[in-house]
């Protein structure tokens, strides 16, 4: 989503597009779909993270979740992937 709202308004400036990218993406539902996918235990995390629960941090999910769909999403030959996922993000 992020790479999305960078490539639609590339002269924005950055503080703008952080606002644009929370208004779009909701991070509890991000979380949700990565606790179902049990992200957190792939996560790497430092040990103070790991004392604290980082692996079910909201927050942290959801940016995991995230980056896993960007990395699909811009992989050569995916483009019917991207394009789903754009719709998606657009419903």
């Amino acid at each position: 989503m992020t790479d999305t709202l960078y490539r639609g308004y590339p002269s924005l400036p950055e503080g703008q597009l952080a606002k644009l990218r929370a208004a779009v993406v909701q991070m509890g539902a991000l979380a949700e779909v990565a606790r179902e996918l049990n992200l957190g235990d792939y996560v790497r995390l430092g040990r103070g993270e790991q004392v604290t629960g980082g692996r079910n941090k909201p927050s942290i999910l959801a940016d995991t979740l995230e980056a896993v769909i960007a990395r699909c999403t811009s992989t050569a030959g995916c483009p019917r992937r991207a394009r789903s996922c754009t719709g998606c993000s657009t419903r």
